[in-house]
């Protein structure tokens, strides 16, 4: 399962091992932008690197076949053009039901193995995991915010900000859509109920404020008493904090109800496809959220790699993090002064101006977020983006400006670096 903007869905799960034996390399100094892996123009030779899969069984709702098939094609992309150091990443798998049993032991056998020197794409469960990956000293790297521990671990190295992905679709629904009442909808766990507080602490200074803040309970197939309580709440925009069957429900009930409001919806699972598809003759109301800077340089790389290589693989942005997740740990183990876990881990907690061709603003792991009254030490991609839905494409909204619930205002689009 997976939301579209609040994403509390098992996402894939990758632990890195690497069979290290005598492989180091000196730290660069200077900016932490840069190039992805140093390589040859051939393919890896040298002693594998071994990516270890933990992978949700992909099924309707899930976004697992989409962040493996992104991660699949820069993996083979890394390893055709040199891998890291000369070292190809060969993948083997850990099974997992994506709950928290069977996650905390993947976990503890990736800690308990000292040839696994990172855990790449995070867990859904982050608050069973990560105090194993933090006592093991295991760098999670490219997932994203599912839990607290996930943004105030000092091994979490998150690209996506998952629930404040929300938050921020509601402050770009007051600055560029011009709401004052935002509809908020969401999944009746107790992370979910803590969705319209946040929005308010941020869009009530704006003039804004969050109604409609309806619960509705994961397994419910029946939701129509919970859409005409979101209608009858009359919202301006609604965003999303549902599976992603759930919101498709809710608008369609919604529409012919006769609410016609925007609705936000997160690239992480949809796209242009997708809502011609499912949505129809009402797509005219549908915004995309997007999670990272479609704008950019590195967006642009993305869609022609799958084009090569997966041309039949999902493009939304969830096949893009796991492209990205992979390229992170390529960057950090080829600039870490050694292959261990303890190099992997000291160049993360350095890095601190990395985005990935543009695709994120400059990651920062090395400070705290003062954001949200310091209660969010370590929030590294605070921002989306927004599209409208027209003409069977994604549109950019105005300037295309970067939103940020931890910004007093809006910019353009970042600053490029390679990556």
């Amino acid at each position: 399962m997976r939301v579209s903007v609040f994403r509390v869905v098992p996402a894939s799960l990758v632990a890195v091992a690497l069979i290290a034996g005598g492989c180091s390399s000196s730290k660069k100094s200077g900016s932490t932008t840069g190039s992805a892996p140093t390589s040859s123009a051939n393919a890896a030779t040298g002693t594998p690197i071994t990516v270890e899969m933990l992978g949700v069984p992909p099924s309707a709702g899930s976004s697992a076949a989409d962040e493996l098939s992104g991660f699949n094609v820069e993996l083979r992309l890394i390893n055709d053009s040199g891998g890291v150091k000369g070292h190809p990443i060969k993948v083997i798998s850990c099974s997992n039901a994506g709950d928290a049993p069977t996650s905390t032991a993947c976990a503890r056998n990736a800690t308990g193995n000292q040839n696994v020197i990172a855990w790449i794409l995070g867990s859904s469960v982050g608050a069973s995991v990560d105090p194993i990956l933090d006592a093991g000293g295991l760098a999670s790297i490219g997932g994203s915010i599912y839990s607290p521990t996930d943004a105030t671990s000092k091994t979490s190295f998150t690209i996506s900000g998952g629930i404040f992905n929300t938050i921020d679709s509601a402050k770009a629904a007051v600055t560029q859509l011009g709401a004052k009442r935002i509809g908020v909808p969401y999944i009746d766990v107790p992370a979910g109920a803590q969705l319209a507080p946040f929005i308010n602490t941020v869009v009530k200074p704006l003039g804004g404020q969050a109604v409609g803040a309806i619960p509705i309970a994961a397994t419910a197939a029946d939701i129509t008493p919970q859409i005409a309580a979101e209608v009858a709440a009359k919202p301006d925009v609604i965003v999303d904090g549902l599976l992603i069957d759930q919101f498709t429900k809710l608008i369609r009930g919604a529409a012919q109800q006769g609410l016609n409001v925007p609705f936000l919806v997160s690239t992480g699972v949809f796209d242009a496809q997708t809502v011609t598809k499912n949505l129809g003759n009402i797509s005219n109301t549908i915004y995309f959220v997007d999670e990272f800077d479609h704008q950019s340089p590195g967006y642009q790389q993305f869609l022609s790699d799958m084009q090569k290589n997966n041309p039949s693989g999902s493009t939304d942005d969830s096949s893009l993090q796991g492209w990205m997740a992979i390229k992170l740990f390529a960057y950090a183990a080829d600039h870490a002064s050694s292959l261990t876990r303890q190099g992997i881990l000291t160049e993360m907690n350095g890095l601190s101006n990395y985005d990935i061709d543009g695709l994120v603003p400059g990651l920062d792991y090395t400070s705290t977020n003062p954001g949200l009254g310091g209660s969010l030490p370590r929030i590294f991609n605070d921002s989306v983006w927004l599209e409208k839905f027209q003409g069977g494409k994604a549109v950019p909204v105005g300037s295309y400006p970067q939103i940020s619930m931890l910004r007093s205002t809006t910019s353009g689009s970042t600053t490029t670096t390679s990556g």
